[in-house]
């Protein structure tokens, strides 16, 4: 009895420390949850009231900066790249992206974005002063010496237009060094110091006067994965907050296929440009027009079979963010945070995030469905109207096109350099060789910003009609892909094929003999048409996404 007695005291000791470790426990737990709660509440008016924590903790930093060794800040940034940014009260644009989507593609189209548009120019100056020098004879033309006209000549034109514009403009694409101030998450916030990140993180990047409304413009990276985080969202909704009644703002949505497409079409168009002026031909350069066209064509088939497939692509990354964009939630976006149960590392309980924005964004639009509405609406709207009138531009297919202007650079710098540096014993036309390097300038406008802009506009719109997918397995998928984009780069080289022999007609206007520019005149008087032409083509049929219609009441929620 006495053991028994025992036992039972012994069992209600453990009874009793039990209850009370569980108590101990429980009100651990509690107050642990109190004070997530409370901070929670902090983070909350934080937000709402868009303050700073510090008037330092708002920064930006240069775009260069970002982009420097090819992105290398969309990687995963480098280790005290935060030193490279600065406070500041005004940011020319806030970067957007998701960390979850493909790396590459977002790097290229930030890249073209940002020094897409002075590449071209740089590299065609650089392609200018190659010509001069060639024509003034401190350039090569062959690769060995002599004039034998038995043997075929290798290359028979200039290629120092074509190889340094094409070197100039990869190397301008992604080593320019855009000065704008740009505010980018990685960059701006302090990785290494937990206590500034977390300030910076509810001060600066979830949207201070200092931060959003002190930028001018939100870029948007998209890629499938941005409309699916919480924290691109409440990007969104900040920036929108911090505009002023009436005040339209300014959201670029570009989709980061953007950049492989509009990157691949002129260095495409470059590589086959130069290789075909590499192609072994014989002195009598008439003849080999069975030769070269054939050529063309196939090399122009296999060079932008890629950029076809590319281009497809893109079409359908904007119909997939329309139905995004029209269905968009907020509340089925994701927390990093809900995906690891409030967790640390380390096992200790973590604030939620997705509770923090919600409530944020209800006391800024009034509830989390007005906040849906605005960015079905606004945001929807500005994709719309920008991507048939800031992308798919006459401005970005003359842009496209500029390696032609390279390789009429070539071909008129050749009769140039004949005259100025004659072969012994030729007798040299001076007339005659301005007049064919005057054709050559002419072509190369015509070809550059009349031809080949429509042929990229049709191009455009084929990949925009044919850009579904046909099959269910993935194999009838690609096979289908492969059919579809070899069947619009038939037709856009049959356009090529029509434009080369439209091209011919001026020349059997007026024949070219020495002394006369008739046909000069006639390829000027092409030029001005095709040039016409391309504008008003691009201007009257400019390049839309047929969305279906849209049944959202678009009332603007009081801000």
């Amino acid at each position: 009895m006495a053991d028994t007695g025992a036992d039972d005291g012994m069992n209600n000791a453990s009874v009793a420390a039990s209850l009370s470790l569980d108590d101990s426990l429980s009100n651990s737990f509690l107050e642990e949850q109190a004070d997530l709660d409370r901070m929670e509440q902090i983070m909350t008016r934080v937000l709402y009231t868009m303050r700073p924590a510090r008037p330092d903790i708002v920064r930006a930093v240069r775009a260069r900066r970002a982009l420097w060794c090819c992105g290398r800040a969309f990687r995963g940034g480098v280790p005290g790249s935060f030193h490279a940014s600065f406070p500041t009260g005004e940011i020319d644009e806030f970067w957007s992206h998701s960390w979850h989507g493909e790396k590459r593609i977002k790097i290229m189209t930030a890249l073209f974005l940002n020094n897409g548009a002075i590449a071209p120019v740089i590299a065609t100056v650089f392609a200018i002063v190659a010509t001069i020098l060639f024509i003034v004879g401190v350039l090569p033309m062959k690769f060995s010496g002599g004039y034998d006209v038995s043997l075929p000549q290798y290359p028979m034109k200039s290629y120092w237009g074509k190889a340094v514009g094409l070197v100039a403009f990869c190397v301008c694409l992604f080593c320019w060094q855009p000065g704008r101030a740009i505010f980018m998450d990685v960059m701006c916030i302090n990785q290494d110091d937990p206590k500034s990140k977390a300030l910076a993180l509810f001060s600066n990047y979830a949207s201070s006067p200092e931060g959003h409304k002190a930028s001018k413009s939100l870029l948007v990276l998209w890629d499938p994965s941005y409309t699916q985080r919480l924290w691109c969202c409440f990007e969104i909704a900040a920036f929108l907050r911090s505009r002023g009644s009436g005040e339209k703002a300014d959201v670029r949505v570009r989709p980061t296929l953007l950049g492989p497409v509009f990157v691949s079409l002129p260095i495409a168009l470059a590589i086959t440009q130069l290789g075909m002026g590499f192609v072994p031909l014989t002195s009598e350069e008439g003849s080999n027009h069975a030769v070269i066209w054939p050529m063309m064509v196939g090399s122009s088939f296999c060079g932008f079979y890629w950029s076809v497939a590319k281009l497809r692509e893109f079409f359908r990354s904007v119909d997939s963010l329309h139905r995004e964009l029209q269905q968009f939630r907020c509340g089925d976006c994701l927390c990093y945070c809900c995906s690891v149960g409030h967790r640390t590392k380390a096992g200790r309980k973590m604030a939620c995030d997705r509770r923090i924005l919600l409530s944020c964004i209800t006391l800024w639009f009034g509830s989390a469905e007005n906040f849906d509405t605005l960015v079905r609406c606004e945001v929807l709207t500005c994709l719309t109207e920008q991507l048939s009138s800031q992308v798919l531009t006459y401005k970005q297919f003359a842009v496209m096109a500029v390696p032609v202007v390279w390789h009429h650079l070539d071909t008129m710098s050749d009769p140039l350099e004949w005259a100025l540096n004659p072969a012994p014993g030729h007798k040299v036309h001076l007339r005659y060789e301005i007049l064919i390097s005057s054709l050559e300038i002419v072509r190369g406008i015509g070809w550059a910003f009349g031809l080949l802009p429509i042929i990229f506009f049709v191009t455009a719109k084929l990949t925009c009609w044919l850009r579904k997918r046909v099959g269910q397995s993935a194999c009838a998928q690609m096979c289908g892909d492969i059919l579809v984009n070899c069947s619009i780069m038939t037709a856009v080289t049959m356009l090529l094929v029509a434009a080369l022999a439209l091209e011919t007609v001026p020349f059997n206007l007026s024949a070219v003999e020495h002394g006369r520019f008739g046909s000069v005149i006639a390829m000027v008087i092409f030029d001005v048409i095709v040039l016409l032409c391309a504008r008003l083509l691009l201007k009257c049929i400019p390049i839309k996404v047929r969305f279906p219609a849209q049944t959202l009441n678009c009332r603007t929620p009081p801000l």
